[in-house]
């Protein structure tokens, strides 16, 4: 995991996906992104991705994958 710090109107890009999520606000514990990317990338709050059953890391699909072939 890359750990950044960032300040209120600070930037973090990735290009290859066309993203870039910016931090917008903080208050107290909350951290307020701002996220841009293509149409076609769907983002997910993680507790929603978990609520309609994905892994919540890309390690996990294998995993899960790897323990279905091995039943």
């Amino acid at each position: 995991m890359l750990v950044l710090s960032r300040k209120i109107g600070e930037c973090i890009v990735i290009p290859h996906e066309e993203l870039t999520i910016t931090v917008l606000a903080v208050q107290g514990n909350t951290v307020r992104l701002g996220i841009s990317a293509p149409a076609s990338v769907n983002v997910y709050r993680e507790e929603l991705w978990v609520r309609l059953g994905q892994p919540t890391h890309p390690s996990h699909a294998e995993n899960d994958q790897q323990a279905r072939g091995r039943s």
